[in-house]
């Protein structure tokens, strides 16, 4: 999509110049440079791009400073006041006449638009000459000069009689005598742009302008080296006696041609651009009303243009975002009332769109207001993007950002309190291991210090164990055995085991009972019954550490033909739904209270379902505070094929 902007200087009819004024230490304008051209300046100027762009006035044009028109002076006021300006001015080291408008964008800069204006001039005070001609020969030739700048002819029923020089260089004669003479029709081409005869044409409106009605209408005229031009003519009836002339002025249109058609091309492409934008284009008063809605409003929102224009603002978003893009534009328009605010100003907002079928799409808005030429508000335009889907990978990543500080903080917090389990064992084995040093220790206060050592080498153990286990999973090179396995001999097998924990524990008034499946499939199916065990003393511990009475139980069974289900019950204090949501967390563990009572790292839950996900299955509880809990996970089994007997 090529830049518009560039694109109309470039083809622009008038010399576009962009410069900054140079100032002598006192702020006095001394020259200026020149920053920025367009063909049409090179054109009029004769110079290249080259010896023009980052050159001082001074440099480019010699002597510029002794023209008796002091052009840095003038420029400097436009430039350093901010001023606009328009002059018609000679310039003798250029030899040239120009219409000049210039302004300031900015303090220190300042714009040029011009037109070489020598022809028209030279033409003026050619005119003016003529005119005095005419006061004294015949006064034809003065109503010819009085009557219009551009080219001039006198025309009779048939053909030319008279000219001006004018007329000359437009029709490319080199004298009247090649002018004089000729018909209209012998400076025409054939058929006229919207098909009609020229010759035709051209004789019913010399019939119309002899009957007194004068004409000015558009033609296409032919020179004499064969090129055409686009001209506006005007005829009107001079009495002459018996014989009256046709008094005609010819203006060459061409310009005005061209600029139409490139501005129709540059509509076109406005509108190519806006139909197939995937963004919304939109327009409204400022009372809210629509003015103008691009089709892209059926993909993005699935209404017709018909269907939008006719849907009031409050319709189109919800009522959430109705009450805040209000007050966005009621801000503007409060603000439009100072006159010291931004009139270039844009606003972006975001809002939640109501679709056609009913659903939401969140779309960010820049929207500016809609001016006269007088610079007056007089609506807003806005562009309307959908980026809902940007819009859910930004929360998501808010989300994972939050959960990573979080992480963070409970990681810090997880290091402090493994700081201290260590240090509470390792103190308890080095200090009792001194004590057993002394010789007037007795063999009762041996024994308890020895019990002790073990128990806290035991702590310790496990806890390097649970720490090794977890730094493991999270690097997922925990290792996986299967095989084949009954798990009914399995379950027994891990209740014998678990009851020497019970009473090391101090638990031994507690019942250990077990749940059997005692089904064909319990039989031969491949697990890792060492991960499995692990599982279940985890989870046992857990139970006992947190049960004063009752019983814990454990057990297994199918929940279809590939998975199972294990679980362990217990009739501990239970745990509430905020805690339940959290205790398999890593660095998380339940209510605080009830661990600074019976101790723990909070790492078994989360080495528990670490090990679950590793094995495809999933972990849960199901508990109410005061009614006990059961704890229990799912796992896929695959049954081995039992080898027939020989």
């Amino acid at each position: 999509m090529p830049d518009l902007h560039n694109l109309l200087l470039e083809n622009a009819i008038h010399a576009y110049a962009y410069h900054r004024i140079l100032t002598d230490v006192k702020g006095r304008p001394v020259d200026y440079e020149y920053l920025e051209v367009n063909p049409a300046f090179l054109t009029i100027i004769g110079k290249t791009r080259q010896e023009i762009i980052g050159k001082r006035i001074t440099e480019i044009f010699p002597g510029i400073e002794k023209d008796e028109f002091n052009w840095i002076e003038f420029y400097g006021e436009v430039a350093l006041n901010q001023q606009a300006k328009q002059l018609k001015q000679n310039s003798i080291v250029m030899n040239k006449w120009f219409r000049i408008s210039a302004f300031s964008p900015e303090k220190g800069y300042f714009i040029t638009l011009f037109d070489d204006i020598t022809e028209e001039t030279e033409l003026a005070a050619s005119q003016k000459e003529l005119l005095k001609e005419v006061s004294i020969q015949e006064r034809k030739f003065r109503t010819l000069i009085e009557h219009s700048p551009d080219a001039l002819l006198l025309l009779d029923r048939n053909s030319f009689v008279d000219c001006n020089d004018a007329a000359l260089r437009l029709m490319g004669a080199g004298s009247r005598d090649q002018l004089i003479g000729k018909t209209p029709i012998d400076l025409s081409p054939e058929f006229q742009p919207d098909g009609s005869s020229s010759k035709a044409r051209a004789r019913q409106i010399i019939n119309d302008v002899y009957n007194g009605i004068d004409q000015r209408f558009e033609w296409q005229h032919t020179r004499f080296d064969g090129t055409t031009f686009y001209a506006e003519v005007i005829l009107t009836l001079i009495p002459q006696g018996t014989e009256s002339l046709i008094y005609t002025v010819i203006r060459d249109i061409s310009d005005r041609y061209r600029a139409e058609a490139e501005l129709r091309r540059i509509n076109e492409v406005f509108r190519v651009i806006v139909n197939n934008s995937p963004d919304m284009i939109w327009m409204r008063d400022l009372n809210f009303n629509m003015l103008y809605i691009s089709p892209t409003v059926k993909w993005l929102k699935g209404f017709t243009v018909e269907e939008a224009m006719i849907r009031s603002l409050e319709e189109n978003v919800t009522p959430e975002s109705f009450r805040e893009v209000m007050r966005i534009l009621q801000e503007e328009l409060e603000l439009e009332k100072d006159p010291r605010s931004d009139k270039t100003r844009r606003r972006r907002f975001e809002s939640d769109e109501i679709c056609k079928d009913g659903s939401i799409i969140h779309t960010e808005s820049i929207a500016s207001f809609i001016r006269d030429e007088n610079g007056t508000a007089t609506g807003f335009l806005g562009i309307t993007r959908d980026i809902t889907e940007q819009k859910g990978v930004y929360l998501q990543l808010e989300a994972a950002r939050k959960k990573a500080e979080e992480s963070d903080k409970l990681k810090s917090s997880f290091l402090a309190n493994m700081s201290h389990e260590i240090r509470t064992p390792m103190n308890s084995i080095v200090g009792f291991a001194e004590l057993l040093g002394d010789d007037d220790l007795g063999p009762d206060e041996r024994k308890k210090y020895i019990e002790i050592i073990q128990k806290s080498s035991e702590y310790l153990l496990t806890l390097v164990s649970d720490i090794i286990d977890i730094s493991k999973i999270e690097a997922g090179q925990l290792d996986l055995r299967k095989q084949a396995v009954d798990l009914d001999e399995m379950m027994r097998d891990l209740r014998l085991q678990i009851l020497p924990m019970r009473d090391r524990m101090g638990k031994s008034h507690l019942g250990i009972s077990l749940k059997g499946c005692l089904c064909d499939q319990c039989t031969h199916v491949m697990v890792d019954p060492i991960r499995i065990k692990q599982l279940i003393i985890n989870l046992v511990h857990n139970a006992l550490k947190f049960t004063e009475s009752g019983m814990i139980t454990i057990g297994h069974e199918p929940v279809d033909k590939r998975n199972f289900r294990f679980f362990v019950q217990d009739t501990g204090p239970g745990i509430s739904i905020e805690y339940q949501r959290i205790i398999f967390n890593r660095f998380r563990q339940g209510d605080e209270n009830l661990t600074r009572k019976y101790g723990g790292t909070g790492l078994g839950l989360a080495i528990c379902r670490g090990i679950v996900d590793l094995m495809g299955g999933t972990i849960g509880v199901n508990s109410e505070p005061g009614q006990g809990s059961e704890f229990w996970f799912t796992l896929p089994v695959v049954s081995k094929p039992q080898t027939p007997p020989v």
